[in-house]
């Protein structure tokens, strides 16, 4: 839940040479009477095609940086889209699967590499595992690319985590391969919780803009008297999920949309209550005292840099390592608030 780090320029350049001219080839090969014949929808739909070529070629939308993806977002909405959900049977919804296919998601994303420059989907996840080991979303799902033995014999030779599109594809097919626009995360996160809600994304912490562990702070509801008794589920027990303190009005706007699109108190409360008891009973019963006696025991051993809080408790001492240990905010949240 740490803020995502920014690709090496050499990265960004390897992207866009990977992309640009065929999109720009495919953009111009699109004719806009093809899906519609109202002389005021084809001028739109000129202008709106004007539009995302614009943020290809001069925006530089295949490897502009967050902040950038949100000013294109306002900008698109402010011109075209009005903030309102697109019709099902609305030619611009044709138009709109016109432009993703034009932007080739789907072939990027299931290309695979051989080479260091053979950039692609399994690159790129491979990449971004260097830095994310869980879900940035919710740091409890694994992201990951699998090879799979005897690929090709009704499965896939790889397997891995999802794409999500921050800003979605199917609304924003301009920035369906923007590359800080693919967020390394898991299936709920990607597929159940952000569907229909774009009109909080621009409002809404961002992985690459944002640090949730800066921003949001875990913190128990009341605490049940059998979590002192040495229960470890109770159904009574929640998690709450709240901006820390001296946040600025938007990052705390910011802050709860995040929770609400992801459901971040209920999924926590509902799946890993457990957990957050299981680190309030071993606070509790620890105490630093014996976090500094085991501290010594390493140290007599030769073994003075061992992290003692990750062995005990589960959670890295530095929190910038927490987008690659599961659960890590949370432990750490719980740990602190009873210290």
């Amino acid at each position: 839940m740490n803020r995502l780090e920014v690709f090496e320029p050499s990265e960004e350049k390897l992207h866009r040479e990977c992309l640009y001219s065929k999109i720009i080839k495919n953009l111009d090969a699109i004719n806009v009477s093809d899906y519609t014949k109202d002389g005021n929808e084809v001028a739109f739909f000129r202008r709106y095609l004007s539009a995302v070529r614009s943020y290809v070629i001069k925006n530089d939308c295949l490897v502009a940086h967050a902040d950038e993806l949100r000013r294109m977002v306002k900008d698109v909405e402010r011109k075209f889209l009005k903030w309102q959900p697109i019709a099902p049977k609305s030619p611009l919804l044709k138009f709109n699967e016109a432009l993703e296919s034009a932007f080739g998601y789907s072939s990027f994303r299931d290309k695979k590499g051989r080479k260091n420059d053979d950039w692609g989907g399994e690159v790129l996840m491979r990449k971004l595992m260097e830095g994310v080991r869980y879900c940035p979303y919710c740091n409890a799902e694994t992201v990951y690319a699998i090879e799979m033995k005897g690929g090709g014999k009704g499965r896939p030779p790889l397997i891995k985590a999802a794409f999500d599109h921050f800003y979605p594809k199917g609304r924003y097919p301009f920035l369906s391969v923007s590359l800080y626009n693919l967020i390394p995360s898991c299936h709920r996160c990607n597929s159940q919780f952000k569907i229909a809600q774009f009109k909080k994304l621009s409002e809404t912490l961002h992985p690459y803009l944002d640090s949730v562990e800066e921003d949001m702070c875990f913190c128990p509801g009341a605490i049940p008297p059998s979590v002192w008794d040495g229960g470890e589920d109770d159904p009574d027990f929640e998690i709450r999920f709240v901006p820390r303190r001296g946040r600025s009005t938007v990052k705390e706007r910011r802050g709860r949309n995040f929770g609400e699109l992801f459901q971040i108190e209920r999924v926590y409360s509902q799946l890993y209550r457990r957990e957050a008891i299981q680190i309030l009973q071993k606070v509790r019963a620890y105490g630093d005292s014996y976090l500094n006696q085991v501290r010594e025991w390493f140290a007599a051993a030769g073994m003075e840099n061992v992290d003692i809080e990750k062995m005990v408790f589960g959670t890295p001492e530095d929190p910038k390592e927490n987008n690659k240990h599961r659960l890590a905010k949370l432990l750490r949240d719980m740990m602190n608030f009873w210290r």
